[in-house]
């Protein structure tokens, strides 16, 4: 009912009042989680005698029903164009509220009318599925009109007119889904996130996007077991007593046995999101192709050996309390209390900063006040309780952030060339602490940018920045990490920038296998917030506003189960709690090894 009174009360261009305008954002789903049906909207025929503003503002909002392929829509297109017209292929802008769009008559006759609409958007989703924020920024169209039978009817859209959405619509419509690709090095599964629509039609949905390639951002990390050019034989997936089945094209027989098993991870990860999927099978010319001694239906990932990557809950932590470095369990952060039989670090002096240690406590490394210096300390594997030995690298770099380690014993540090030009080095800690030498990653993306912060992923396979601009907002950068001999660095993807509506930002974690979490301002905010950042495009404000002291402050990833973790300037540890940050502890640094 809410809908059909809308739309007609759209008809007239002055009466319709809109949806809010700034509702909160909130998380998508979770990877694994099957999803609900999508709500099921009914809109109202077009009113005879309508004016083409009308028909025009009517033909948008009607394109928020997506059920029977866009069917409410269709009802305002002239004769001509009405089976044609294909939406889906085209992008999908979320706007600031579809009602309140401004129609304007740009040219008209007795039998044809030229309307331009325009209005705010919030974010663009493209074919693919990628989200792209836009805050606020015009999105504009012309329209074109005929009168067919007396009535104005859409006989002419833009080429990359799809449909226009207001927020609740969207959400209403489409979901996040994770489309998986599998690590080179490892039998690990890392989550690509999409936005797609929730029709009967999901599991063709997410088989198509699964046969696609690699996306660019995790070239050279990722790989996918279907071979190249492989696609489904007819364009759909059958789902028979909760098994989705694949009919796909010859191609898929030209992948090894290891490929295959990749190919059903993949596909077990994507396809059972959707609600009437528990299984996947797969054929080609009629006969099962499956994994040598498994079912032809399969819906395990841990049976095909793979898990998905993630941020594993932190169980301990180091805070820093002067020169003294604790190893604290997470629950006993409260008292601070060090663990009993504890790894044992040095003393670190007040002027070394930045500090980070490696998931093993075997190496801890700190950069100086002034950016400029890197210091470096190593237990000794024949002497496990002794001092270890500590060297300062010879200088490479400046502005230098802190290092984050890798579960390949490679250290990250980011900063600049003496001339100023950004750079990512990488040390292997296999080496002689200070002798082993930085070597320089390839990322010519970085020109004109200054890294602020830095972060490897906890699966060592992506690789997150924070980037300053010589001009214009914050910008967050996920880039694949491509692995050689040893499982040594080799190069870096080009990135994919997430967080367009991001204003400032000031340090980044690894929240989940897909999120990453910022202290800083989106577009709109006048204070400082924990935001998380999906790789799917969004921005999540829902952690809301940080502690005054927070502000400018770090954020520590410590597994999604055991909650954000806020350190202030002046040393004081916070924890993400339901409503709102719970006080922990007073420290003057806290790191999560290998976080």
């Amino acid at each position: 009912m809410r809908v059909a009174t809308l739309t007609a009360a759209c008809m007239t261009l002055a009466s319709c009042g809109g949806l809010p305008e700034d509702s909160p954002v909130f998380r998508g789903i979770e990877v694994g989680t099957p999803v609900a049906p999508s709500v099921r909207q009914h809109f109202a025929d077009p009113i005879p005698g309508a004016s083409p503003e009308a028909i025009v503002r009517a033909f948008v909002v009607t394109g928020a029903a997506p059920a029977e392929n866009n069917g409410a829509a269709r009802k305002y297109l002239a004769r001509d164009i009405r089976d044609s017209w294909t939406p889906r292929s085209r992008s999908v802008v979320i706007m600031q509220g579809v009602s309140n769009i401004a129609v304007q008559v740009i040219s008209s006759s007795a039998s044809t009318c030229v309307v331009q609409i325009s209005g705010p958007a919030r974010a663009v989703v493209a074919v693919n599925g990628r989200l792209t924020e836009l805050a606020g920024q015009t999105r504009s169209a012309q329209i074109e009109l005929v009168r067919q039978d007396g009535e104005w009817r859409v006989s002419a859209v833009p080429a990359d007119f799809g449909l226009w959405l207001d927020q609740f619509d969207f959400d209403a419509a489409y979901g996040v889904f994770t489309i998986g690709y599998v690590s080179k090095v490892s039998r690990t599964v890392l989550p690509d996130r999409r936005w797609f629509p929730i029709t009967n039609a999901l599991p063709t949905t997410l088989a198509r996007a699964q046969l696609e390639p690699v996306p660019p951002y995790l070239s050279g990390a990722a790989e996918t077991g279907f071979p190249l050019l492989t696609r489904l034989r007819v364009d759909a997936v059958t789902v028979t007593a909760g098994v989705a089945n694949l009919d796909l094209t010859p191609q898929a027989l030209r992948g090894t046995a290891d490929d295959r098993r990749a190919a059903f991870a993949q596909t077990i990860l994507s396809l059972t999101q959707a609600p009437t999927v528990r299984a996947v099978s797969m054929q080609v010319n009629g006969q099962n192709v499956g994994v040598s001694g498994m079912p032809d239906a399969l819906s395990s990932l841990a049976d095909l050996g793979y898990e998905v990557a993630g941020a594993p809950p932190a169980e301990q932590v180091v805070l820093r309390r002067g020169t003294a470095l604790d190893v604290v369990r997470m629950g006993d952060l409260r008292s601070g209390q060090p663990r009993a039989e504890a790894p044992s670090l040095p003393a670190l002096d007040v002027a070394w900063r930045g500090l980070a240690v490696s998931p093993d406590f075997k190496d801890l490394a700190a950069t100086s006040g002034d950016g400029k210096g890197l210091l470096r300390w190593r237990r000794d594997s024949a002497a496990p309780d002794g001092p270890g030995r500590s060297a300062l690298q010879p200088p490479f770099a400046r502005d230098l952030v802190r290092p984050s380690y890798d579960p390949f014993q490679g250290l990250w540090v980011g900063g600049a060339t003496g001339d100023g030009e950004a750079g990512i080095w990488v040390i292997n800690t296999r080496g002689e602490v200070g002798v082993a030498t930085p070597r320089r990653i390839p990322a010519p993306w970085l020109a004109g940018s200054r890294i602020t912060a830095l972060k490897v992923a906890p699966d060592g396979q992506r690789v997150a920045l924070l980037l300053a601009p010589r001009t214009g907002p914050a910008r967050l950068a996920v880039a694949g990490v491509e692995r050689g001999e040893d499982n040594r660095v080799a190069s870096l993807a080009d990135p994919l920038y997430v967080g367009d509506s991001l204003v400032s930002a000031t340090d980044v974690a690894w929240e989940s296998g897909y999120n990453l979490a910022v202290v800083g301002r989106a577009a709109g905010m006048i204070e400082d917030h924990a935001l998380l950042v999906g790789v799917d495009g969004r921005v999540d404000g829902r952690l809301g506003k940080v502690p005054t002291d927070a502000s400018g402050g770090r954020v520590v990833g410590s597994g999604a189960a055991r909650g954000l973790l806020l350190l202030t300037r002046s040393g004081e540890v916070y924890q993400a709690v339901s409503g709102g940050w719970r006080d922990l502890a007073a420290s003057g640094d806290l790191v999560v090894p290998g976080g």
